[in-house]
């Protein structure tokens, strides 16, 4: 009776020690996984400032191979770029066009008129759009209508045809993927299409605190010139 006893009373601690032993286990196991989902998330995140474009690719579907996006047209000098406050991201188009009358720069309307494009997921390392095509496509049509009119020098055909390239380069990137990887201060950007596939490549460099101060003064002030010149 005594060892029958004894015999329960070992299982018991067994079974006790066995059950310590697993919820030792899985509270390591928690704080592994909360490491993890911190480091995931820490490490995902996009240091604010200003991200110079340095190379971008566009892959074209009817020769099936990645096409330059960066040449610029003759006599202008590209200086695209992303800001990033708040894991919010935004971009700009901004070129210089030099001819013999002087340097000139030139903006669009539909950046410095239009809010920030994407949030960032720093889980998925992904930009996730901040608006709907549809409510981004009322927004560049008021746009366009407030800022391009019809000239010798530009039709309506051309205004409608930019307006409807704007709308659907914008719709597409809302139906796919906007991947990124952040190292240090370089940024990568592959854009899928909604069928997975990749459509565009974009590489950034974060420019320093003169830089970029630099980048944004000269930014502002060619947005003042446009307006300006735009009443």
């Amino acid at each position: 009776m005594y060892k029958k006893s004894a015999n329960v009373g070992s299982k018991f601690r067994g079974h006790r020690f066995l059950v310590k032993g697993i919820a030792g286990i899985l509270i390591i196991l928690g704080l592994m996984g909360g490491g993890y989902v911190f480091w995931r998330h820490h490490t995902g995140k996009i240091a604010d400032g200003l991200y110079q474009l340095q190379t971008a690719k566009y892959y074209n579907s009817t020769t099936k191979t990645w096409m330059d996006g960066k040449p610029g047209y003759e006599g202008t000098k590209l200086k695209d770029f992303m800001r990033v406050e708040d894991q919010e991201a935004k971009e700009y188009t901004y070129y210089t066009f030099e001819s013999s009358y002087g340097s000139f720069d030139n903006v669009s309307p539909i950046d410095f008129e239009t809010g920030k494009n994407y949030k960032v997921s720093a889980w998925s390392r992904t930009f996730k759009p901040l608006v709907t095509p549809k409510d981004y496509q009322k927004e560049v049509h008021s746009i366009v209508q407030k800022y391009y009119k019809a000239s010798a020098l530009v039709s309506q055909k051309d205004i409608d045809q930019m307006e409807k390239k704007l709308i659907d380069l914008y719709k597409r990137r809302s139906e796919g993927k906007i991947s990124y990887e952040a190292k240090g201060n370089q940024l990568t950007v592959i854009i899928f299409d909604k069928k997975g596939k990749a459509i565009e490549k974009r590489s950034y460099k974060r420019l320093s605190g003169k830089d970029a101060k630099q980048l944004d003064a000269n930014y502002q002030k060619a947005v003042k010139r446009y307006k300006r010149g735009n009443k």
